[in-house]
């Protein structure tokens, strides 16, 4: 009876300790490996096993055939490979967020991008058909211009995903700990 009240007390705590359950709706993207290389001077850094990876939150899924040339995002990361441009970065823009949806509110159209004007860093991901298709980061080691590395793949569009949210995890992760919990104290009698 004691292992039955403790189940009910941990799933209780879970569930209420669970801020995905009335969280944001989240959005992950894999861009392609890099293959192509621009840089001012030389050592870059950007290599063909980095990519730009993003994720962002909004307050709630994105709805079908939708059009919005200026979204903003509950919260944002992205990343080159070489740096992470996130909404905590002290002084970072995003200077781009148009996003399109098809008739199953699937991103099927984007340009995102974030600067940070401060150090001139930047990471962008585009797919407006007929426009362009690419991702990119760009990195100035010496804080501004002119020298710079550059890294990116054209014509090759990367893909979304869902993102396990934080919450979720966590209450899956107490749920089986109290299980596997319940079930050892089972065992041990």
């Amino acid at each position: 009876m004691k292992a039955v009240k403790f189940g009910v007390v941990l799933f209780l705590l879970a569930f209420l300790s669970a801020p995905s359950l009335f969280a944001d709706a989240a959005y992950s993207y894999k861009g392609n490996y890099f293959d192509g290389f621009v840089s001012t001077i030389p050592n870059n850094p950007y290599t063909t096993s980095d990519r730009v990876t993003m994720w962002f939150t909004a307050t709630a899924p994105l709805p079908p055939n939708g059009n919005w040339s200026s979204f903003t995002p509950n919260s944002y990361s992205f990343s080159d490979g070489l740096q992470t441009i996130d909404s905590n970065t002290v002084g970072a823009v995003l200077t781009h967020f148009y996003l399109v949806t098809d008739s199953s509110g699937a991103l099927i159209q984007w340009e995102l991008a974030v600067w940070v004007p401060t150090n001139y860093s930047g990471i962008a991901t585009v797919d407006v058909s007929g426009l362009a298709i690419n991702d990119y980061g760009i990195f100035y080691p010496s804080g501004a211009p002119p020298d710079y590395w550059e890294g990116g793949n054209s014509n090759a569009p990367g893909t979304w995903g869902a993102v396990p949210e934080p919450g979720t995890l966590a209450m899956v992760t107490t749920g089986g700990i109290g299980v596997a919990g319940l079930i050892r104290r089972k065992l041990l009698r």
